[in-house]
């Protein structure tokens, strides 16, 4: 059976009180709000290696035939069967553009949602420094592609707002999908313009779809421990992310701020924050966000 717990600051007259790092809390337990083992994390097939793979390579073989095509000419079966100008070849290229653009948009929620949880796990298993506090525990996960490129152009972040960028360009990548098979009603211009668009938008999805494999060490691990980075989108499963954290006494009285006051606040802090395996005011050792010289260590 687990319990919910949660740390409170103290003014010292708690007869449950905890020290440490010099700081005071105390801590409650609860009614129990689950029983039997903790549920394992639903896997995500969409981003799955094998899944990421698999649409790279049907991607490059999408671009190898756009090029051939745009290369090629003569009396064949392929050239007859592009330029037939029927249903079904305008059809299919449709079909494939508005299905990559479905994957797309997949893979960059994914990457937008995690990415402050994945710098937060990245200063704990490397040797990199520490995320600010801007770049983490202030970080708001845009909300569509194009406050993804802002975001991402702000705080330097090459992955996401590569990414971003892909998803934009998904847009037009449909119509230029339904110009490459050649018909004599379209100007030969916007062919080529379309021929283009798709060889380079593709080239840049492979190029993105590269950075999302490498990144696949990063949620391997998190998985490894039951959590997923960034897919913590329920009131209960933040609150566990920071539980008995050491950092909570000192966001005491933020909350009567407006944002933009608490988030300058903060950020003069000029501290660092990480995820990874960390003992609790209270003495728990659990999975969480703290400031990073508590991540690791033992309480005092």
């Amino acid at each position: 059976m687990r319990y919910t717990e949660a740390s409170f600051y103290s003014d010292g007259t708690d007869p449950n009180l905890h020290i440490s790092k010099n700081r005071k809390y105390t801590s409650v337990s609860v009614t129990p709000v689950e029983t039997g083992p903790p549920r394992k994390p639903k896997p995500d097939y969409f981003l799955h290696p094998i899944t990421v793979i698999a649409f790279s390579v049907f991607v490059a073989g999408l671009l190898t035939l756009v090029i051939y095509y745009n290369q090629t000419g003569g009396d064949t079966g392929f050239e007859r069967f592009m330029d037939s100008q029927t249903f079904g070849v305008a059809f299919m290229f449709t079909a494939v553009g508005v299905m990559l653009k479905m994957y797309w948009g997949v893979v960059d929620d994914d990457l937008r949602a995690t990415h402050p949880h994945r710098l937060l796990l990245l200063a704990s298993s490397s040797s990199a420094a520490a995320p600010k506090a801007r770049q983490s525990i202030l970080a708001s996960p845009p909300s569509n592609p194009f406050m993804g490129l802002v975001y991402s152009l702000r705080r330097m972040t090459w992955l996401p707002g590569w990414l971003s960028i892909v998803a934009v360009l998904t847009e037009p990548l449909i119509v230029a999908l339904a110009n490459i098979p050649f018909k004599p009603g379209t100007a030969y211009m916007a062919y080529r313009v379309s021929t283009y668009v798709t060889i380079g938008v593709l080239s840049l999805m492979l190029l993105g779809l590269l950075g999302v494999l490498l990144r696949q060490k990063v949620n391997g691990e998190l998985m490894k421990r039951g959590m997923e980075a960034g897919r913590e989108r329920t009131i209960g499963r933040v609150m566990g992310l920071v539980c008995g954290s050491c950092m909570l006494s000192e966001f005491r009285g933020l909350a009567e701020l407006d944002e933009k006051s608490r988030d300058e606040v903060v950020q003069r802090w000029g501290r660092g924050y990480r995820m990874g395996q960390l003992v609790g005011v209270d003495g728990v050792e659990r999975w969480g966000i703290d400031e990073d010289i508590f991540v690791g260590a033992r309480g005092e």
